[in-house]
């Protein structure tokens, strides 16, 4: 028999889970530096664990799903009338428009991936619409061109196969009977197959770890007692060093006793009452040598930073007034924006298609249905009045409001005069005299009254 080596079995990164992490090289201080990547169900997975991820995720899909959309058309016309927008606003198989579109959202804002799946002839508009979370959906490629051959779900709201229609930009996902259809949008690409999406919590990975596993470490200490660990010894009896011997019944009950009496918040600062001297020593370090809420502090604001949350919003030390009115102007324009942008473009290039929208229709939303953004537009309207470059109608469309009769004239203030005139001095040339125009020279004065003695005689 030919001596040969077990074949070994090949390790794919989908293999890694998070506490590969907690393996005896990492102990050890050696790592190959490759990142532990995170699979769509341990993104869910994290975003239940973590607060601060959980909080970050809701609160933009929160918003997002309150937006109120529409469809701007190559003319710049908007209209919040049609077909898609109510499939959207009503989608049927039991969700609302503002749940199926907080669950893309949140699919979306974890691991850069959303599916929805269409009922109805492929050939005419759907007639509902659901959705399939990532870790629900598996895909099989093609190994000739690297693309999907096809794709399965795995859900209690849907379970099928769908097959690869066509190539390039008509490249769909149908399933055998022709009467359902799936659309993956995915926004940032992976670096393992260059087709599905890449979770941004690969980045947090150690912040995520720190948030969870540090608050695990504090309430260890308080159920311990405030002491992480130690060793509870017989004191020694005598100048030699010999100690006494505790029986395995004496060590039980200390045992019962300390767990019962002083572990826990409520026990912190009970009195140990033995009937023998007895020894404690501490074996590693406790709360006060390790500042574990410095190190909370950091994880935290490196997770609203990566969903680009402005620190205000979350932190109760950076939340003054003026601070707060502008984080709330910033946090639409850089958290919930782009994702909406990135979300609906990718409704637009995949569901769009059964309706026959070309490249120029892109999907908009309304600012004045956004009650958060309400102030910030009425500060907008005041800077561009002041402004005096814009209609009054146009100042108007800004703000959500419509035109009025005679608004489409930019109005100026009257008192103001060219710059010109004040800006520059009055000279007189040393040769040319300035040319006074005579004028008769009127005498002003006062003439004296005239004396009451002085008395013209009157004729007789």
């Amino acid at each position: 028999m030919w001596p040969f080596k077990p074949k070994q079995k090949s390790v794919s990164i989908y293999d890694l889970m998070i506490d590969a992490e907690d393996s005896a090289a990492v102990m050890l201080g050696m790592s190959e530096g490759i990142p532990v990547n995170v699979q769509p169900r341990l993104a869910y997975y994290l975003s239940e664990r973590s607060s601060d991820l959980g909080n970050a995720v809701n609160m933009i899909s929160s918003s997002l799903s309150g937006i109120k959309r529409g469809l701007k058309t190559g003319d710049n016309d908007v209209v919040y009338e049609h077909p898609l927008l109510d499939l959207l606003n009503a989608p049927g198989e039991g969700y609302s428009g503002s749940q199926i579109f907080k669950e893309i959202s949140e699919s979306f804002l974890l691991t850069q991936e959303a599916w929805l799946v269409a009922r109805g002839n492929i050939n005419r508009e759907p007639i509902s619409l659901t959705y399939i979370r990532p870790y629900d959906v598996n895909v099989v490629f093609d190994g000739s061109d690297g693309l999907p051959q096809y794709i399965t779900t795995m859900s209690n709201r849907d379970r099928r196969t769908y097959y690869r229609d066509g190539s390039g930009p008509a490249m769909r996902f149908i399933d055998k009977l022709k009467l359902n259809e799936i659309f993956p949008i995915i926004g940032s690409v992976s670096v393992v197959d260059d087709w599905r999406g890449r979770s941004p919590l690969v980045k947090l990975f150690y912040d995520l770890k720190m948030s969870t596993d540090g608050k695990r470490h504090n309430v260890s200490l308080i159920n311990n007692g405030l002491r992480t660990t130690g060793i509870l010894s017989p004191k020694p009896m005598t100048e030699g060093g010999t100690s006494q011997k505790w029986s395995a019944d004496s060590v039980t009950n200390l045992e019962k006793k300390l767990r019962a009496f002083h572990q826990g918040a409520g026990n912190a600062g009970n009195v140990l009452i033995l009937s023998s001297p007895a020894d404690l020593q501490a074996m590693s370090q406790n709360n006060r040598d390790m500042d574990f809420m410095a190190l909370l502090q950091n994880s935290k604001e490196s997770i609203y930073n990566m969903y680009r949350i402005p620190l205000p919003m979350v932190l109760s030390n950076a939340m003054t007034l003026d601070n707060y009115t502008t984080a709330n102007r910033v946090y639409y324009t850089k958290a919930v924006f782009p994702i909406f942008d990135s979300i609906c473009d990718g409704i637009m290039n995949t569901l769009g298609d059964r309706y026959g929208f070309d490249g120029n229709t892109k999907m908009t939303f309304n600012d004045a249905s956004i009650r958060d953004l309400q102030s910030v537009m009425v500060e907008n309207m005041r800077i561009l009045k002041d402004t005096e470059v814009l209609a009054v109608n146009e100042i108007r469309a800004i703000g959500g409001f419509e035109g009025v009769e005679g608004g489409d004239e930019v109005l100026v203030s009257s008192n103001k005069i060219p710059l010109i005139s004040v800006s520059t001095p009055i000279s007189f040339s040393d040769t040319e005299p300035p040319d006074m125009t005579d004028e008769p020279i009127i005498d002003e004065t006062v003439p004296d009254e005239q004396d009451d003695t002085s008395t013209e005689s009157a004729p007789v």
